[in-house]
């Protein structure tokens, strides 16, 4: 244990000191003034850029950029990326990748090193342009937001008649409000009951899933400080170094012991599979009310009630996380602090308000329909009591 501890503390410490070698490289990030440009009714284009070297075979910054290629937990510090500001009338493709070139190559004058353009996104204040496609598919989601809050005001104005018809269920199926108490009971049959610990891991498991994915939100963006990512990445990868070969270590550890009788079958048994035997075992506790403090957090009525909008969050909290690089025009810094402060004061919250609204106005009227229109396979336990 002594051996890998010091063994990780060597290897985090070339790490850092890799890493203070990038720092004399050129940026990999610069971004012009966003409001400024658009200030000079100028065009805002987002630049990647390739460097190569003049023909200088010793030119020892090259040669660091040339270390940073073979490096896997760095950038490629061949490629720079630019948000520059453009004179509108540069319209035409081949003539904004000249303008551009100029206008990067000017900081890189007696480095001996050019910067070609390979590719430019250049936005601008003009008009967005609609097409009928666009027009068909905004008229489609407004009939449809009409129609939700229709069945809306109908069920509320119905809701005291007993009578029920098809017209009634099927305007139903959409109402917000009768969606809304059918996603907030909980309860459920006994199977349900016993097995609720595992709504509360969805939930969990779901915000596990968003703030590794608001970590990940860094890599896409133009940031100030990239030689911090490196470093985390050369953390990781020590870590899953270590992990790598702690596990084997771990095995072959308890391979030099001796084990007889049962002892020899269950650890055989468990040593692989032994996460998800891990987590099954531990359901499989909660159901029958063992855990403790464990399955009161699992069982949390929160918790639960959180899990039923589990799969629409999966689906929209991507284009919630990584909009963040689509509409970034200044540099982010990449902190511990600022992943903690997006994921919990804007990704998390933000997805799971839009996971909620998503569930009410699509997936559970589309269960409800599927529910009324298509036939339905009963369970052995209900055919028994139809029985």
């Amino acid at each position: 244990m002594d051996t890998m501890l010091f063994t990780f503390i060597i290897l985090l410490y070339f790490s850092f000191v890799s890493s203070d070698k990038y720092n004399i490289l050129p940026p990999i990030y610069e971004m012009e003034d966003y409001l400024e440009c658009f200030e000079r009714n100028d065009s805002y284009c987002k630049v990647d850029a390739r460097l190569t070297n003049n023909g200088y075979e010793n030119n020892s910054l090259w040669k660091s950029i040339n270390d940073s290629i073979k490096d896997r937990n760095s950038y490629d510090r061949t490629i720079i990326h630019r948000a520059i500001c453009l004179p509108k009338r540069e319209v035409n493709l081949n003539s904004t990748k000249k303008f551009s070139e100029l206008h990067i190559n000017e900081k890189f004058i007696g480095n001996n090193l050019t910067a070609s353009v390979e590719n430019v996104f250049c936005i601008t204040k003009d008009i967005i342009n609609i097409s009928l496609y666009d027009k068909l598919i905004l008229f489609s989601f407004v009939a449809y937001l009409l129609l939700i809050l229709y069945a809306t005001m109908y069920d509320t104005w119905k809701r005291t008649s007993t009578v029920e018809s098809t017209k009634d269920k099927v305007i139903t199926a959409l109402s917000l409000t009768s969606n809304w108490r059918k996603v907030c009971n909980t309860e459920g049959n006994e199977d349900h009951i016993k097995l609720k610990s595992i709504q509360g891991i969805r939930f969990y498991n779901m915000l596990l899933v968003i703030s590794l994915h608001t970590h990940l939100s860094f890599y896409i963006v133009y940031i100030s400080n990239p030689q911090d990512i490196e470093i985390n990445q050369k953390v990781i990868s020590i870590l899953w170094f270590l992990i790598f070969f702690g596990l084997p270590s771990a095995v072959i550890f308890f391979a030099r012991h001796e084990f007889r009788g049962i002892r020899a079958a269950i650890l055989g048994a468990l040593v692989k599979p032994l996460f998800s035997l891990g987590i099954g075992i531990g359901i499989l506790g909660m159901s029958h009310n063992m855990g403790g403090i464990i399955k009161h957090i699992c069982e949390n009525k929160y918790a639960v009630l959180m899990s039923n909008f589990s799969f629409c969050t999966y689906v929209f909290q991507i284009y919630v996380i990584f909009s963040k690089g689509i509409k970034s025009y200044s540099l982010m810094q990449f902190t511990l602090i600022n992943t903690i402060k997006y994921n919990l004061f804007f990704d998390a919250p933000l997805a799971i308000i839009v996971g909620i609204i998503s569930k009410l106005v699509f997936e559970q009227p589309g269960i409800n329909l599927q529910k009324l229109f298509l036939p339905q396979i009963a369970s052995k336990k209900e055919q028994l009591k139809r029985e």
